[in-house]
């Protein structure tokens, strides 16, 4: 499979670059957990630490401009699906995952989802390890964190859980990895614990996040939210909806999907606030459907890089940054049949430049048109789902400042549609759709399985770009279908998998990680598995 993209990364990567040339600098301190457990002041800035973290930027990436923390792990997910279609551009930092190539172990690639995520687990088992719940504040800490961790252990054991597929052998080191997930990732671990810490199994580390769960729901009773980080008791349920579905527990996840929606007083985003073009997806405070966030302000060193955040790689409304067309101009597109399927009634198709752009219905911020851009300048089909913060295109330190969702009401809608949609109860779904999304939705499906394909769908356009719909791709193994006639997709991430997950959704973790920890077995390099499709067939 020829490279396509000649840039800066490529030349860093070279073809067998490893991993263990990046140091990444893990949380540490100088205080005794004595001193810290002494230290109300020392415990909450632990608990601001895991907000803070969800930021990232390591002093050690400084040259990798994909290494800006979560939002930029949700992106690569989104990228790895079907929805998301790539614009080969020579500023592209992200090929590698929608072209699946260098994703093994001995790949930048791979050393990045797997240091952060795993960085990000340390800072949250320091809060766990140290704080103790001795009154409501202290509990409520313990909450957030145990809540942190219940996403992230649900995130990491999905992402790296082997799912068997056609394509890479479940064999590795002559062990079978099939349903193996992470190590055992806790608070307060020895070196020698550390060293000796196989992947556990998927059923384990169900059990885990379990317990995280519960947790979670009793620390934070009563709780009310003063940060968009905040994990509030209904996020707990949230979570708990989302791990019932991963352990196909569907009585059980529309009962805690039920219950979030409940306690979270929250109601999904109206059509207005889908597309205000000056808080449209930026701004947790601006609607009442996010029930969770994370959150940068102009103070953030992301933001003042201008290029290392969200808003730089996802509004093509910037002047400045990656995605913006008077910049990099590296734009991502909604996949050509999954915007055909939406209709016209429902609003979520103006999360996208139409086909015809002189027909855009969306409103652009004040100045956006003007003499130097125009709408003959936009790409069809491109996001317009993500505006600049405060609808401000030009001052980075502004359009940068935004809010990413962690979690919104709709989700749990939806959980609690499939979980009816598996009985072959359509009527959860199409409350959600005629009331929120498109009064004259109907809905075709003739079984329980076209049923859930349609709920999926749904969930495909309601989630798109967020790093959500990742889960429900390999959860499901949902088709990849990027060649056909009319495709958008680039031609060096044009695959179809119809028997199957697609290989690259195991992710494989960092060479370091069996080196330092000899009972860790990896998945198998999936890059290039996949042959890349033509109008003859295969390439």
């Amino acid at each position: 499979m020829r490279n396509i993209f000649k840039f800066v990364c490529a030349a860093l990567l070279g073809l067998t670059l490893t991993t263990s040339c990046i140091d990444e600098v893990d949380p540490t301190s100088v205080a005794t957990d004595e001193q810290i457990q002494g230290s109300s002041q020392s415990q909450q800035a632990l608990v601001n630490g895991i907000a803070a973290y969800m930021n990232h930027w390591s002093s050690g990436w400084s040259d990798y401009h994909y290494a800006y923390g979560y939002p930029s792990i949700g992106l690569m997910r989104d990228l790895m699906c079907n929805d998301v279609a790539s614009y080969g551009a020579y500023y592209e930092w992200y090929d590698a995952w929608f072209t699946n190539q260098y994703m093994g172990q001995d790949y930048v690639y791979a050393q990045y989802t797997w240091t952060y995520l795993s960085s990000l687990m340390f800072t949250i088992n320091s809060v766990i390890g140290v704080i103790q719940p001795t009154s409501e504040q202290t509990k409520n800490w313990l909450g957030i964190a145990h809540a942190y961790r219940a996403m992230v252990r649900l995130d990491m054991g999905q992402m790296y859980e082997f799912k068997a597929n056609p394509y890479t052998s479940s064999i590795n080191s002559e062990v079978n990895i099939e349903g193996l997930t992470i190590p055992d990732l806790r608070e307060n671990m020895s070196e020698e614990q550390t060293r000796k810490n196989p992947r556990i199994t998927k059923a384990e580390l169900i059990e885990d996040i379990r317990a995280d769960v519960e947790l979670a729901i009793e620390y934070l009773e009563g709780f009310k939210q003063v940060n968009p980080s905040d994990p509030t008791q209904a996020v707990a349920y949230g979570l708990k909806a989302r791990l019932h579905l991963w352990e196909e527990d569907y009585a059980a996840a529309k009962e805690a999907a039920s219950m979030a929606i409940s306690l979270s007083g929250c109601t999904p985003l109206t059509e207005a606030q889908w597309t205000d073009p000056k808080t449209g997806f930026n701004s947790f405070d601006s609607n009442n459907s996010w029930m969770w966030a994370t959150r940068l302000t102009s103070e953030s060193n992301l933001v003042k890089t201008s290029l290392l955040n969200f808003s730089s790689w996802m509004s093509i409304e910037n002047t400045y940054g990656y995605a913006s067309v008077l910049g990099g101009g590296v734009y991502r597109m909604a996949d050509v049949k999954f915007y055909n399927r939406i209709p016209f009634g429902d609003f979520r198709k103006k999360s996208w430049v139409p086909m015809d752009p002189s027909k855009l219905q969306v409103k652009y911020v004040d100045g956006l048109f003007s003499e130097d851009f125009t709408e003959d300048d936009m790409p069809p089909l491109a996001s317009i789902k993500f505006r600049p913060g405060q609808g401000e295109i030009n001052d980075y330190l502004i359009a940068s400042a935004t809010d990413y969702p962690l979690m919104r009401v709709e989700e749990m809608y939806l959980i609690v549609a499939e979980c009816d949609a598996r009985n072959g109860d359509a009527s959860s779904l199409k409350n959600f759709m005629t009331a929120y999304r498109n009064p004259n939705y109907v809905c075709n499906a003739t079984s329980a399985e076209e049923l859930v394909e349609e709920v999926m769908f749904q969930k495909r356009v309601e989630f798109w770009g967020e790093g959500r719909i990742f889960f429900d791709y390999k959860r499901l193994a949902l088709p990849i279908n990027r060649y056909y006639e009319g495709t958008n997709h680039h031609e060096q991430s044009q695959f179809n998998v119809f028997d199957g997950v697609a290989p690259w959704m195991n992710f494989s973790a960092v060479r370091t990680e069996n080196e330092n920890n000899p009972a860790f077995v990896n998945n198998p390099d999936p890059s290039g598995t996949v042959a890349l499709m033509d109008e003859d067939g295969i390439k």
